[in-house]
């Protein structure tokens, strides 16, 4: 990713899991991301915990933003995760109908 373009930040996460998994989320939409991780003082380690600001070119910010209203959808157990393969294969087994 260049480093001339304009970041935004369309996230902050307390956490380094959640962090990575925007990320990916955000790639396989396409979009690149940078994570800007800000390590907590070792002697305040419990007072300033781990944060992760998720940046985005600011051309991608609109579609970044409509990724992560479905990233916090899923995470507060709003929407129904995806389906597996295994999942998928069995809804297409119970809706075939050899008579059409």
């Amino acid at each position: 990713m260049p480093d001339q373009r304009e970041m935004t930040r369309v996230y902050s996460a307390s956490d380094s899991q959640t962090a990575n998994l925007l990320m990916a989320s955000l790639a396989s939409a396409g979009i690149d991301a940078a994570l800007v991780e800000q390590e907590p003082n070792p002697y305040r380690k419990y007072a300033a915990p781990y944060i992760g600001e998720v940046l985005v070119p600011a051309e991608f910010a609109a579609d970044a933003a409509a990724v992560v209203r479905v990233f916090e959808s899923q995470l507060n157990g709003e929407l129904d995760p995806p389906l597996s393969d295994a999942e998928l294969a069995a809804a297409a087994d119970a809706a075939y109908d050899p008579n059409v």
